[in-house]
């Protein structure tokens, strides 16, 4: 075989691996994303009171870390008819990636807080969400 054959059939099987991983790694992606607002459907879907969840671990330290803050909005919040849902990740939710999330349900569009362990930042966030001034992902309803 000429040496000159060989790299072009190396040069393709490259090329062919490169395009499945580029494949697996956008179908990935995509269905982490699903799977995440999949997740919150059970919330979504009902209409009720706006609603905070955190996703946590009880053995992780930054979660540990954002407690305080959570406790302190929870007491903010207590008497402003919003639900707040703690949910400790013994077996992980699909699509909940890092620990600790909190998503808001709001009318059914949900909004993840990006933001740092801050009790000023969770606020200013949770007003955000309520007051309808705000743009979040409607997920996709499953039947």
């Amino acid at each position: 075989m000429p040496q000159k054959y060989i790299f072009y059939v190396y040069k393709m099987y490259l090329a062919a691996a490169v395009i499945v991983i580029v494949i697996i790694l956008i179908y990935h992606v995509y269905n982490a994303h699903i799977v995440k607002w999949f997740a919150i459907q059970n919330y979504v879907t009902a209409p009720m009171l706006p609603m905070v969840i955190l996703y946590y671990k009880s053995t992780c330290p930054a979660c540990h870390n954002f407690m305080p803050h959570w406790n302190a909005a929870k007491k903010e919040y207590y008497d402003k008819r919003v639900l707040f849902v703690e949910q400790d990740e013994i077996k992980p939710t699909p699509g909940i990636v890092k620990y600790p999330t909190v998503i808001m349900v709001n009318d059914g569009v949900a909004s993840e807080y990006f933001g740092p362990a801050d009790n000023k930042m969770l606020h200013e966030w949770i007003q955000s969400k309520l007051s309808g001034n705000w743009q979040g992902t409607r997920p996709r309803t499953y039947v």
